[in-house]
């Protein structure tokens, strides 16, 4: 799990820092100013100007930490295929390059998801498809003991232990369905 929570904040960094360098080529290509004030500008005036990420979300204005978080927070929004919509791209190139992202996201989250089930199914093959509680533990405990059987006897003092407890629950009145009915009559 540590592997792709790693593997994830990487990418959405790496992501959010390609999309930083498309930006950077866009305003140098095209002239834009990056610190262009685009809300006191006229409908007209904004379309010469040319919106887009850096000038809508005043990228430019921030310090190169906060602008690292803001690009990975909404790299790691558009991966996850979430989009919360408050961040969204403006011009041509940026929408390429998110669509090209979300296809990205959607094969990387599918993969880690099927890593995901196998873990789940994994677990369900230790714990043998009994129900009882002990007998998944015990398989659970089978499967961190690199799949080899537990000595027959200290099973045997578990199973001792456990029946005990249970035999001698002081709560048990407490948590029994008769209680709560006769209690509350």
């Amino acid at each position: 799990m540590i592997k792709v929570l790693t593997f994830m904040i990487s990418f959405s960094y790496f992501f959010g820092m390609a999309f930083k360098l498309l930006m950077d080529l866009q305003n140098d290509i095209m002239g834009w100013d990056e610190y262009a004030d685009l809300d006191n500008l006229s409908a007209s005036q904004e379309e010469d100007s040319g919106t887009h990420f850096t000038a809508k979300y005043g990228l430019g204005e921030l310090s190169t930490y906060d602008s690292v978080i803001v690009l990975m927070y909404y790299s790691f929004t558009t991966l996850t295929t979430v989009g919360f919509g408050d961040f969204a791209p403006y011009s041509d190139a940026e929408r390429v390059f998110i669509s090209i992202g979300l296809l990205f996201g959607v094969s990387i989250f599918s993969y880690i998801l099927s890593d995901f089930l196998e873990m789940v199914t994994d677990w369900l093959k230790y714990t043998d498809g009994k129900d009882d509680e002990l007998d998944k533990f015990l398989g659970l405990l089978k499967a961190f003991n690199k799949n080899l059987s537990i000595d027959l006897d200290l099973k045997c003092q578990i199973e001792t232990y456990f029946d005990y407890r249970w035999q001698h629950d002081k709560n048990q009145l407490v948590n029994s369905d008769d209680f709560s009915t006769d209690f509350m009559a």
